[in-house]
Parts: structure tokens; C-alpha cells; sequence
């Protein structure tokens, strides 16, 4: 008689149970070792554009770059960004276009991908790192009076050549030297910032006002951002609350904390429920709302029953 050998039902039903349970204990496990090898990628891009931040600025006086530099060559909304301004100390991620120029057959610099960009990022998105508004200044882009509206913007609406007496322009916002600094190791340079998912793309800066006024000041004690900002979203200017991250505010992408590259050129995670406009963004006499018809600085929240008072937040 022939011996035939094989699995019993029973056998097989009890290997495939197993592998089953295998496979629902390590398939999370593989998938949070992925995300912390782009958490690990992510920091790394930081730092070394943080140190080409710090090169910038000991090359100019200690000056960290400002965030746009508005030049005949380049088209009204490409102007020269910190990202552009640091391209020799990265040489890294920078495109040469011709769309972006003004001058037929002269390419200019973009800088789109490489370190540029964060692998937590949406695929095919262009760009992700912001700089702090406060610490790299930043109005002239939008408002040059070619179709916007220079008169409602009347105190940072630098870089602008339009005359008038509604409109007579303004200097440069001034640009931040590192001694100045109260707080270098806690004040936030480079951030994630979130993609509109209209264009695919990121902002160059984030937003000090629009962060305020969306909702992380005016809701929260310490400017904290609320707990829904966890989602990319298109911009909102209409002072709404907002629910996610637009691509001018910082977005927490790594297990609700992100990581950030500060001004002494250092770079560290942070959770979202301790990162907070008071203590990690504001920088003294930096102008918040460039839209406000006077210096507007925020400079309430630090007086009296202030909302960074009150959090026990302090500027010295």
C-alpha cells in the first residue's frame, strides 16, 4: 500500500492562521520603521539647511537672508527666496528655469527638490520647508501694485516701486541679525509647512499672521496650534478657524510633532502640543500683520493679561 502524505485541513487552516497573526504584528512594525526613516531623512534635511543658513549669515554680518528679494529679472511671484539666497552653501535641489525669468534665454534658479523638500511630503508636491517669517521678513511678493492691492497693506509692502500718495512705498523689512536674538536655541527657523492641495505646493515662509489669526492665538492660551491641525489644506485668509495646515502654517506630520531646524543652526522634534507662536516663532518688534493699517506686533500678548503672559511665556 501506498503511504500518500499530506496537510490535513486542520494543518493548513492553523499555518495560515499563522502567518496571518505574523503578518498583523509586523506589518505596522514595518510601517513605523518607513516613517522613521523619513522622520531620520527629514531631520537631516534640516540641519543641513540650517547650516547653510548659518554660513549665509556669517558671510553677511550675522544677517540671516530675508525671504524675498524682489529683482527685475524674475517674474512678480517667483522672486528670490531664502531657499534660492543659500543655493551656493547647499548646491542641492536648484533648477534652472526659464519661466520664472523675465529675460528671454537667461534661465533663473528655483530651488524645488533635494534637500529642498521633506520625503513626508505629498508625492510630486514642490517644496515643504519654510523659513520663520520673523526670523527671514517677508510682504513684498504680492502686493507690488501690478493688479493687487498696495493700499491696504500700507506699513511692510516693501520692495515697492509704485508711487502715490495712497501707496508711496516702503524700505526693505529689515533684515534679522543673529544678536538679536533672545532666545537663538529656541527660536524656530525652518519648519514642514503644509501643501495646498490646489497648486501641489508649499509656501517659501510661515505665515506669522495668518498662523495668529487662523486660529493658534486666538484659541488657544500660548498660540498652541488646535488639536485639528493635522491635515494639508488649501489657505484660508478669511480669519476663519483653521482646521488643518495650510501651505503658509507649520504641519505635524510625525506622530503629531515635527521636526524643526532653530536659529542657533540645531535641529530637534517637537510635539505639536508644546510648539507655540509665543515661545517658538515670535521674534520682539517684528512686524505680525502686514495688512493692519499700523505697526501691528502682538505686542498686547506680552502685556498684562496678554495671551503669552498668561501661558507664562516671557521675551526675556
Amino acid at each position: 500500500m501506498k503511504n500518500n502524505k499530506a496537510f490535513t485541513l486542520i494543518e493548513l487552516l492553523v499555518v495560515i492562521a499563522i502567518i496571518a497573526i505574523l503578518a498583523a504584528i509586523l506589518f505596522p512594525v514595518f510601517a513605523q520603521a518607513k516613517e522613521a526613516a523619513k522622520k531620520t531623512q527629514d531631520l537631516s534635511n534640516l540641519k543641513e539647511l540650517a547650516t547653510a543658513n548659518i554660513m549665509y549669515s556669517s558671510d553677511y554680518d550675522d544677517f540671516f537672508a530675508r525671504n524675498d528679494y524682489q529683482t527685475p529679472d524674475r517674474t512678480q511671484f517667483n522672486p528670490i527666496s531664502w531657499r534660492e539666497a543659500i543655493a551656493p552653501y547647499v548646491k542641492n535641489g536648484i533648477v534652472m528655469l526659464q519661466s520664472i525669468s523675465t529675460v528671454a534665454g537667461v534661465k533663473q534658479p528655483l530651488a524645488s527638490g533635494g534637500l529642498f523638500f521633506s520625503p513626508q511630503a505629498p508625492a510630486n508636491s514642490a517644496g515643504d520647508y519654510g523659513a520663520n517669517q520673523f526670523l527671514f521678513p517677508s510682504e513684498q511678493a504680492w502686493h507690488d501694485g501690478n493688479g493687487g492691492s498696495p493700499a491696504s497693506c500700507p506699513n511692510f509692502c516693501d520692495q515697492n516701486d509704485v508711487t502715490g500718495a495712497a501707496n508711496p512705498g516702503v524700505a526693505a523689512a529689515p533684515s534679522v541679525s543673529q544678536t538679536q536674538l533672545l532666545k537663538p536655541a529656541n527660536t524656530a527657523m525652518l519648519l514642514p509647512l503644509g501643501i495646498d492641495p490646489t497648486y501641489n505646493s508649499s509656501n517659501t515662509y510661515v505665515q506669522g499672521s495668518n498662523y495668529w489669526w487662523s486660529g493658534a492665538g486666538a484659541n488657544t492660551l500660548g498660540g498652541i496650534p488646535p488639536k485639528a491641525f493635522d491635515a494639508d489644506l488649501a489657505p484660508d485668509y478669511s480669519g476663519g478657524t483653521k482646521n488643518g495646515a495650510s501651505n503658509g502654517l507649520i504641519r505635524f506630520r510625525y506622530s503629531g510633532g515635527a521636526n524643526i531646524a532653530w536659529a542657533d543652526g540645531h535641529g530637534k522634534y517637537k510635539k505639536k502640543s508644546s510648539f507655540g507662536w509665543c515661545n517658538d516663532l515670535y521674534i520682539p518688534s517684528q512686524p505680525v500683520d502686514s495688512w493692519s493699517g499700523t505697526d501691528y506686533n502682538n505686542a498686547s500678548s506680552w502685556t498684562g493679561t496678554g495671551i503669552c503672559v498668561g501661558a507664562g511665556f516671557s521675551q526675556s
